[in-house]
Parts: structure tokens; C-alpha cells; sequence
């Protein structure tokens, strides 16, 4: 179902899709709102580096790999520090809802029943 989806899904769906998938964070509250300024370089490579907003943790996640490649691409080589990774043809935040209606409009076009960004 999920690569169903993916495969005639928008971009900005298809990579949160990828982000919630790889990260397990939740995408309403956490990757929604992560920046290019969450990519830091820490000791052993890079990172997305955030305060978890259910727990107040600090957490870091490594980004190498597949997840490495994908943030790079989403982010470009000259990041814009406070665009959204996951944002609009207009650079703009996108809200739960607003990419949630994204994703169920792709599961229609899909024929898959519905499922959720979730962790």
C-alpha cells in the first residue's frame, strides 16, 4: 500500500512520507517543522538535531543513507535556513491537514484504502 501510494504521490508527500517512515517522529508536531538549520554536523557526520515536542528531549538522528540522500535533495545545495524541508511550490510551511488531504488524495488515485502520517 504505502509504495502504491508513493509511486503516484506529489514530491512533498513522497518525502514525508520518507521522513516519517525513516525518522519515526511524529509529523504533525516534529517534521513539519523541521529546517535545513536541524541539519548539523556532530562528530561521526551529520544529524537531525530537534527538541521532540511531546517529550522536550533532545533528540539527534543520524542522516546518512538512503535518509542522507533524501534530506540533501529536499534541502538543496544552497539551504534556505528557515524553509520548511517539507514545504510548498511557494516555500511556504504546509499544515497537518493541508498535506494530510495531499496524501488521501494520492491514496484515491492509488485505489488504497486510507492510512495516516503517523509514527
Amino acid at each position: 500500500e504505502y509504495q502504491a501510494v508513493h509511486a503516484v504521490a506529489p514530491a512533498q508527500v513522497r518525502l514525508m512520507m520518507e521522513l516519517v517512515y525513516r525518522t519515526l517522529q511524529r509529523p504533525e508536531v516534529d517534521v513539519l517543522a523541521w529546517t535545513p538549520a536541524n541539519v548539523r554536523s556532530k562528530a561521526g557526520g551529520m544529524v537531525l538535531h530537534f527538541r521532540q515536542n511531546k517529550t522536550g528531549r533532545l533528540i539527534d538522528i543520524a542522516v546518512a543513507g538512503q535518509l542522507g540522500d533524501l534530506v540533501q535533495a529536499a534541502i538543496g545545495e544552497v539551504p534556505q535556513l528557515q524553509q520548511p524541508i517539507v514545504h510548498t511550490l511557494a516555500g511556504e510551511a504546509h499544515s497537518c491537514d493541508g498535506i494530510s488531504a495531499m496524501l488521501k488524495r494520492s491514496q484515491v488515485k492509488a485505489g488504497i484504502e486510507s492510512f495516516g502520517f503517523r509514527t
